[in-house]
């Protein structure tokens, strides 16, 4: 017990530290203003300020204080260094008005395939440190990246409804005209910390509750089990009818990366939660496992009309920031609808 409540004190300091340097760098802009040079600072300062604490406090459930620190800090210094690139390479586009908004559009994409990959090296960082050498087993894997997904939507929720209760308790106390906690809250000196440590204590809960995350995930996966051969369906069913209908049709559409994208990712996922760690029995019935068997070994054609898709906005538009991340996205796919289609065509 002693070491538990030694763990979640270092996780709320940790999110104190985290809601402390994102306050600073709100402060910062609200007295300096925005300068494009700073673009090279600021960029990777709000990586580090966002990405450090949350992975050293996923990490702190299990592991002691030294080794979450070093797997936070080697987690994270890949997306600082991308951010201080991103940053530095963005400035001299960034005071101009006509590309202000693709250097912002770039600056959400790389949040977005920034987050996505840290998704997924997390998993990789727990299993390093836990066997203490290279050693990756997909059975470990599969458990951590799952019970990461549902930590990360149970640190939402209990952010999302930490801050419905401050509400409350500051409409209740306008109501008798007293509006010191409207004021506080409303704060950023308060919002920040208050977040931030919110997010930490909800981390630290999930030891506590890992027998009823354990039982949710079940349940989840087991709804979206059940998605997978409508998913299938689509999927053999487009690819089906694209010989007939032309690739056209598809480019027309201006936006047939994220579509396809979309798609792939969908498929991908049903998928992991109907096998999950490969150790239970087939769910579906021989024709439904052939037709998702189907649909899998498909799915690098979805990857390749995302690269082909990518590949002609480029050569009608060049590279931008967003296509460079974009690009990031799709190898990221192309390589799990790769690693799928493998083990469709596999025996078991």
């Amino acid at each position: 017990m002693e070491a538990r409540a030694t763990g979640r004190q270092a996780m709320i300091l940790a999110g104190l530290l985290q809601g402390g340097l994102l306050l600073s760098l709100h402060e910062w802009f609200r007295a300096f203003g925005y300068k494009a040079s700073d673009l090279a600072w600021i960029v990777p300062a709000y990586v580090l300020a966002v990405l450090a604490p949350v992975t050293f406090s996923f990490l702190r459930g299990e592991f002691p204080v030294r080794r979450s620190l070093a797997g936070a800090l080697g987690a994270s210094l890949p997306f600082v260094a991308t951010a201080a690139w991103l940053g530095w390479s963005s400035r001299p586009f960034a005071e101009e008005p006509r590309v202000l908004a693709p250097v912002a559009s770039g600056l959400v994409l790389f949040c977005v395939a920034s987050a996505v990959a840290w998704f997924i090296l997390l998993p990789f960082v727990q299993s390093r440190l836990r066997e203490g050498r290279m050693s990756f087993r997909y059975a470990r894997l599969f458990d951590d990246a799952w019970r990461n997904a549902l930590l990360l939507a149970n640190c939402a929720l209990f952010a999302a409804l930490f801050w419905a209760l401050l509400k409350l308790w500051a409409g209740l106390f306008l109501v008798l005209r007293i509006g010191v906690f409207s004021d506080l809250f409303a704060s950023r000196s308060f919002a920040y910390p208050a977040t931030a440590v919110a997010i930490g204590f909800a981390i630290s809960l999930e030891e506590r509750e890992a027998g009823a995350l354990r039982t949710l995930r079940r349940h989840l996966l087991a709804f979206q089990t059940r998605l997978l051969p409508l998913a299938a369906l689509i999927v053999v069913l487009f690819l089906g009818a694209l010989p007939i209908a032309g690739l056209e049709l598809v480019w027309s559409t201006g936006h047939a990366t994220p579509l396809l994208l979309g798609v792939l990712a969908v498929l991908v996922c049903l998928a992991n939660a109907a096998w999950q760690d490969g150790a239970q029995p087939a769910p579906f019935p021989a024709p439904v496992q052939w037709l998702v068997r189907g649909a899998l070994a498909l799915s690098p054609v979805l990857a390749g009309l995302c690269i082909w898709s990518l590949s002609l906005r480029v050569a009608q538009h060049g590279w931008s920031v967003d296509r460079a991340w974009a690009a990031v996205l799709v190898a990221i796919a192309s390589l799990y609808a790769l690693g799928y289609a493998a083990c469709a065509l596999m025996r078991g």
